[in-house]
């Protein structure tokens, strides 16, 4: 029974280092899931910056239809946007998971990726993108005498119009009246 007297002090003596093990990461334990949370509420308030995003990609989308650098550009930063957002979604909600740094690194990265992504999206809808191709071009290009020399066709006789005429003026003037649509009692049109 000495034996066992002996070693009970052993152990006794080990237990210290161990419980501040068991401490520490407990603590980093803890700090870590604060830090989680932290980064799952920063990417909830991403949510509302995302609708409204969405409608101006729409709109800036609509815009460019003719302009392909900006076109391949928003098509470009919006996959990795989306592809960034589909994994720190799914980090969020525990369907994936990762080192706290990795995590941490990802959510910074669809901050500033958004935040690229927007201003790009706006630039678009505005009208004041320009691609790195259209800088160099505007300096040196200079008018040539025959494009100073042609003026834009207009039409004096026909006053332009950029509004659409209403229901009524389109009534007025096209459709016949709504009496001509009137049958009479011998069923023959008034």
């Amino acid at each position: 029974m000495s034996s066992r007297t002996v070693l009970t002090p052993a152990r006794s003596r080990t237990r210290p280092p161990n419980a501040r093990i068991r401490r520490d990461a407990d603590a980093s334990r803890y700090f870590a899931i604060e830090t989680r949370l932290e980064l799952k509420a920063r990417l909830a308030k991403l949510r509302p910056a995302l609708r409204r995003l969405l409608v101006q990609a729409k709109l800036a989308w609509l815009r460019c239809s003719l302009d392909a650098p900006a076109a391949s550009q928003l098509v470009q930063q919006g996959e990795a946007l989306a592809s960034a957002l589909a994994r720190a979604f799914a980090m969020a909600s525990g369907a994936e998971s990762a080192p706290l740094a990795e995590y941490q690194a990802l959510v910074a990265r669809v901050e500033c990726e958004l935040a690229t992504f927007q201003s790009l999206v706006a630039s678009v809808a505005t009208g004041s993108f320009q691609s790195p191709g259209e800088e160099d071009e505007e300096g040196d290009e200079s008018p040539s005498e025959e494009e100073e020399g042609e003026e834009e066709v207009t039409y004096p006789r026909h006053p332009q119009r950029f509004d659409l005429p209403s229901m009524a003026t389109y009534c007025q003037q096209v459709a016949p009246p709504y009496s001509s649509y009137l049958s009479t009692a011998n069923g023959k049109k008034a």
